[in-house]
């Protein structure tokens, strides 16, 4: 952000300071917690700054965009008293705490298509060193999502991909196996028109079904049939509160750094498998 760009913001929103450098504000000794949404590429090295320095970090996904930079993260986090949690939202959502207090603690099955729609061939998120492209740059929240829902690190992921008119493979189907037998299938496309909701979200468990359709609609299937609709909200705001009141108390905060790395490393699996189109299922250790 410019300097004039971050004066207007302090002064609209009524900040006691405003910095155009990150290094300076990360240094400063008044700051205990760093906050990084900024584009993709400069994600891993402002963590592992912030790390550094001792302060406390929520970052956007994607955590980074390499395997070394992310070995480097989980070292550097295992060095440091610091806090450390990725912007993964949707664990957040109202419908998703709704779907997984009725659904329990599995093994589950689950199917999430995700109808991502098509970008620029020239637009950023697809630059390799500046975006990461979109599996790791979006995907990474549905892979993210599943492992929260079904309570169980991921064991193995396969993947394939379809090339769109410019070359990238942003339409993927990806296999997700957990620890504890559940399984998932994520179907992200960006080959679709626009009057599809964006997401749809189908958890099977032990005679139960919970749908989530685009955040404004949960289906409870069990018993009885329970159909409940709201304002589409994917957990943003409580996802920061929760932050914050976590940073306040002291508490860990409520998505462990552990489950943060494996999602995004998952993720680098599941861009091996596409390069051998699904051939190849790959373990995560």
């Amino acid at each position: 952000m410019r300097s004039n760009s971050s004066r207007n913001v302090a002064d609209r929103f009524g900040f006691a300071h405003c910095m155009s450098d990150p290094q300076e504000l990360i240094s400063h000794d008044e700051v205990n917690t760093v906050i990084i949404t900024s584009r993709h590429e400069s994600h891993g090295p402002l963590v592992l700054d912030a790390l550094r320095q001792g302060k406390d970090v929520f970052v956007e996904k994607p955590l980074c965009l390499s395997r070394t930079r992310l070995k480097e993260i989980k070292e550097e986090y295992g060095k440091s008293k610091s806090r450390l949690m990725v912007g993964f939202n949707r664990r957040f959502a109202p419908m998703t705490i709704q779907a997984k207090e009725f659904l329990g603690e599995g093994p589950m099955s689950m199917n999430y298509r995700i109808n991502a729609g098509m970008l620029p061939a020239d637009h950023w998120v697809n630059h390799p060193e500046i975006g990461g492209g979109r599996i790791l740059g979006e995907a990474v929240h549905f892979i993210d999502l599943c492992t929260f829902m079904c309570n169980s690190r991921i064991h193995s992921v396969s993947a394939s991909g379809l090339k769109d008119q410019y070359g990238n493979i942003n339409t993927v189907s990806i296999d997700l196996r957990f620890e504890n037998q559940s399984i998932a299938s994520i179907s992200y496309m960006s080959n679709g028109g626009t009057s599809v909701p964006k997401e749809r979200f189908e958890i099977f468990s032990e005679g139960k079904v919970a749908l989530i359709d685009d955040f404004k609609l949960l289906e409870l299937h069990g018993n009885k049939v329970q159909r409940i609709k709201g304002k589409q909200d994917k957990g943003h705001a409580n996802e920061m509160a929760a932050f914050f009141n976590n940073l306040r108390d002291g508490d860990p905060l409520p998505i462990p750094f552990d489950e943060c790395y494996h999602s995004t490393k998952a993720t680098f699996k599941v861009l091996d498998s596409i390069k051998e189109n699904g051939a190849r299922q790959y373990i995560l250790d």
